[in-house]
C-alpha cells in the first residue's frame, strides 16, 4: 500500500512538472483524485513561490486551492499576502482573495481580489482595489487596477482617481501611471481639483520628476474670479504648487472681480503663478479685448 501511494505522488508530480511548477509538503493524504496536503506547503512556479500550511490538489481539474493565509513571492521582491487563494495549473492563473501586494521602495496595492494571469504578465486587481505609492504620501483607486510586472507599468479603469497627500486630486475614466519613472497619464475626461480651482480637459499627462503637466485637447481652467480656456495648456510645479503656466491656441480669459469683467481672446498666454493666483501674466497676439465696469446698474464697456 505504502509503494502505490508513493507511485502514485510521483505521477501527480511527473504531470506538474510538464508546467514546471512542483508542489511539496510535509504530510499528505491521498483520496481517490484529491490530494491533501498540510504542514509547510510550498508551490513552486517559474516565477512565484507560495508558502502556506494548507492545500488541496485536485487532479482531475488541475487544481490547487489554498483555503487558509498564504504568501506569494516573486523574484523581483514582490510580496503579496492573501486570505485564500487557487492556482489553475493548465492555465497559469493565481486567484487571491483579501490580498496585499508589496514592492519594495515602489508601492502597496490592497484589493478584495487579485487574479494574476502568468502568460500575460499581468496582476489584475478588482473589488476595491487602492495603490499607494510614494511613502503612502500619493494614492490611486478604481474599479479595476491593472498591473503588468513585464513593463512595470499600472492602468487604473472606471471611476480612476488620484490623491496627493495635502495637494491636489485628479479624477478621468483611466489612469496609466509608471511610478518607479514618476510619470502619470490620464485619460478622457480628467479633472484637477486643487484648493483654489480646478483644471478640465480630455487628457493630461505629468511627470513627477520634472513637475511638468500638459494637457491635450480643449482645456479650462477655473478658479475663484478667473476662467481661462485654451487647446493646450503647460503647467511648472514647485512643491505640488503650480508655479508657471503657458496656454496656447485659441485662449480665451474671463477674469470677474470687484464689478470689473475683462474678457480678452489671445493666441497665447504666460503667467507667474503665486499662491495659486495669475500675478505676472503676458498677453501674445491679442484678437479681442474689453472691460465691463458696473457702477449704480450702469455699465461703462
Amino acid at each position: 500500500m505504502m509503494n502505490k501511494c508513493l507511485v502514485f505522488i510521483l505521477i501527480i508530480f511527473a504531470s506538474l512538472s510538464l508546467f514546471s511548477y512542483t508542489l511539496t509538503s510535509e504530510n499528505t493524504v491521498i483520496i481517490q483524485d484529491t490530494v491533501h496536503m498540510s504542514g509547510d506547503v510550498v508551490l513552486v512556479t517559474e516565477d512565484f513561490t507560495v508558502n502556506t500550511d494548507t492545500a488541496v490538489f485536485f487532479r482531475k481539474d488541475s487544481v490547487v486551492a489554498m483555503p487558509r493565509n498564504l504568501k506569494v513571492t516573486k523574484k523581483d521582491s514582490i510580496v503579496i499576502d492573501a486570505e485564500k487563494g487557487k492556482y489553475f495549473v493548465k492555465n497559469k492563473i493565481f486567484r487571491l482573495f483579501k490580498q496585499k501586494t508589496e514592492k519594495n521602495n515602489s508601492f502597496m496595492i490592497q484589493s478584495d481580489s487579485l487574479e494574476i494571469l502568468m502568460r500575460d504578465s499581468i496582476f489584475i486587481y478588482s473589488k476595491s482595489p487602492i495603490l499607494y505609492f510614494d511613502n503612502k504620501e500619493s494614492s490611486a483607486e478604481g474599479d479595476t487596477i491593472e498591473y503588468s510586472f513585464s513593463t512595470d507599468t499600472m492602468k487604473i479603469y472606471n471611476k480612476s482617481s488620484f490623491k496627493k497627500k495635502n495637494g491636489y486630486k485628479a479624477f478621468s475614466d483611466t489612469i496609466l501611471i509608471m511610478i518607479d519613472d514618476s510619470i502619470y497619464s490620464f485619460f478622457h475626461f480628467c479633472r484637477v481639483e486643487t484648493d483654489s480651482m480646478t483644471l478640465e480637459s480630455d487628457s493630461l499627462i505629468m511627470s513627477g520628476r520634472e513637475d511638468y503637466a500638459k494637457t491635450f485637447k480643449r482645456t479650462a481652467i477655473k478658479s475663484e474670479s478667473v476662467l481661462l480656456e485654451s487647446d493646450t495648456v503647460r503647467m511648472m510645479f514647485r512643491n505640488d504648487s503650480l508655479d508657471f503656466l503657458i496656454a496656447y491656441r485659441n485662449v480665451l480669459f474671463t477674469s470677474r472681480e470687484n464689478d470689473q469683467k475683462i474678457l480678452i481672446e489671445c493666441d497665447s498666454i504666460e503667467s507667474d503663478i503665486e499662491e495659486n493666483k495669475m500675478k505676472k501674466t503676458f498677453f501674445y497676439l491679442i484678437k479681442k479685448s474689453e472691460m465691463e465696469t458696473g457702477e449704480e446698474n450702469e455699465t461703462d464697456k
